[in-house]
């Protein structure tokens, strides 16, 4: 009898346990480092497991609570160029319309001529002033890349029935060395009462790959939203709620028993 137990006692002493993990968990470049440990109560394993956690990150998108994090918001705004765009959990990706840019679904619309263009017809349509403004100031950054070039608008200053006219100044510094135009709210001779808008889609993997480029942003408010957006990915897979486990143990049991040490 005596003789069982010990063999009992050996035996369960000689049962592996499941891997522990243990609390430190760093993230580098989209890449998340564990560590743990498994024990049969006389000698010890050690090991570690790199993981990318673009996979993770897809998972985290369906969840409505990680949808709202600004290093989310911030990726989906720069990939789709637009701020109303969607997400549509089921297809995996975010949706947006292609506004075309003399935006046929306006009847009016704000007209800003760029002069001294090369094209002396070419005109900028938007469907705001302000915003019509802006993307004149950008037309002249692009053509003079040396210069930063800035825009101030200066609001309605005529109305007098069908046009309205703003005052829109445009150069590299907003107190000297402006240009100014006149941008007219007039019919939008583009205009389409049939127009139908199209969509593009964004995929989540694609935007897990930009909030993971965006650690990396020169923007420094960006990268470390996007850090801390990564710092929570990688620390989910101890949330107690399994829904919010965004990693889990079985993306890293077999890293684990790859890397394994026996502790001395």
């Amino acid at each position: 009898m005596i003789l069982a137990k010990r063999l009992i006692m050996c035996l369960l002493k000689d049962k592996w346990s499941s891997w522990n993990l243990n609390a430190d968990v760093t993230v580098t470049n989209g890449i998340a480092h564990y560590t743990a440990y498994k024990t049969n109560q006389r000698d010890y394993y050690d090991s570690y497991a790199d993981l990318d956690l673009t996979a993770a990150i897809v998972r985290s998108l369906h969840d409505d609570d990680m949808q709202q994090w600004q290093a989310v918001i911030d990726a989906c705004n720069e990939l789709t160029g637009v701020t109303n765009w969607t997400f549509d959990t089921h297809n995996s990706w975010v949706l947006y319309e292609v506004v075309p840019i003399n935006f046929p679904f306006l009847q009016r619309i704000w007209i800003a001529p760029a002069y001294g263009s090369s094209d002396p017809d070419f005109a900028l349509y938007f469907d705001n002033p302000e915003g019509a403004c802006r993307a004149l100031s950008e037309y002249f950054a692009l053509q003079s890349p040396a210069n930063k070039y800035v825009y101030r608008y200066t609001g309605p200053i005529i109305d007098h029935g069908t046009y309205s006219n703003a005052e829109c100044y445009y150069g590299s510094t907003i107190d000297g060395g402006t240009t100014s135009t006149q941008m007219t709210d007039s019919f939008n001779p583009h205009y389409d009462p049939n127009y139908t808008p199209t969509f593009n889609s964004i995929s989540f993997e694609k935007i897990a790959e930009k909030i993971i480029s965006n650690t990396s942003s020169s923007n420094q408010a960006i990268s470390l939203l996007a850090e801390a957006y990564l710092e929570n990915v990688a620390k989910s897979i101890f949330a107690a709620n399994e829904s919010k486990q965004f990693v889990r143990m079985a993306d890293l049991i077999e890293k684990f028993e790859l890397n394994k040490f026996l502790r001395i």
